[in-house]
């Protein structure tokens, strides 16, 4: 009995992990191409 009522909470956990790395991922892409834009702003300056 002990055993099943442990596993209920990590399922839960598993599922909640997947949205978690979903909004780092995004973050991570949005931030990512923002660099992009300030790198090509920057060599455009240089020329």
């Amino acid at each position: 009995m002990l055993s099943q009522k442990n596993t209920r909470p990590i399922e839960e956990h598993l599922q909640v992990i997947p949205s978690e790395l979903e909004i780092i991922k995004q973050d991570f892409e949005k931030k990512s191409s923002e660099l992009g834009k300030k790198i090509e702003q920057l060599e455009e300056e240089k020329m």
